[in-house]
């Protein structure tokens, strides 16, 4: 009796560790998907829109490498524009890729504004990657260097080809960003104003 109850225990435990096995090769495999990338072109033109969000709608439009605007619809329906025809690339992407880090780091500050969380929790699929790299900046406006920058992802967690503005903070002040706020554009491909169309 006691010998098939010893069995019977081993065998239960045997499809219990069989069982463990398979649940983590399903997470790993799940993780892996979740972790997946879409290569993109190193090409910043066309149109880019931030997500939904509550506030402002940031929309870049490039009509070549050199020639960028951005559009600024707030909530209220009323649209500003920031026009930059003489981009220029940014070799120096050190700044960048510091606020990238910052941030990362810092997306789970205690004193995060509600639009600084909405903006984290959009870029978190990007935040999960490792070693982000941003190699294709442009500065939009070499007579503010390094004062608005967008770089092109050409490795992303998105399907969409995606753009991640940063933007100069008006205070010194680092909370959940420094230096910049980032932004990540996706891909629109309908235009959205014609102010820069041929």
């Amino acid at each position: 009796m006691n010998t098939f109850f010893r069995l019977g225990m081993i065998y239960i435990f045997a499809l219990t560790l069989a069982a463990c096995a398979s649940n983590m090769r399903d997470a790993s495999n799940a993780g892996q998907k979740q972790a997946a990338l879409h290569s993109h072109s190193q090409d910043i033109h066309g149109w880019h829109v931030s997500p939904t969000m509550h506030g402002d709608t940031f929309v870049l439009h490039c009509a070549s490498n050199t020639a960028c605007e951005i559009q600024i619809i707030s909530t209220d329906g009323n649209l500003s524009t920031m026009t930059y025809p003489h981009a220029t690339p940014l070799k120096d992407t050190g700044q960048v890729q510091y606020a990238y880090e910052y941030a990362r780091e810092h997306r789970n500050h205690p004193s995060a504004t509600s639009t600084d969380r909405q903006v984290l929790k959009a870029l978190e699929p990007l935040f999960k990657q490792a070693n982000v790299e941003f190699k294709h900046c442009l500065d939009l406006d070499p007579n503010l260097p390094k004062y608005m920058v967008a770089c092109k992802l050409t490795s992303s967690p998105w399907v969409e080809p995606t753009v991640i503005l940063f933007a100069t903070q008006l205070s010194d002040n680092c909370g959940a960003f420094c230096r910049f706020t980032l932004l990540p554009l996706h891909e629109f491909k309908t235009k959205l104003n014609k102010s820069l169309a041929n």
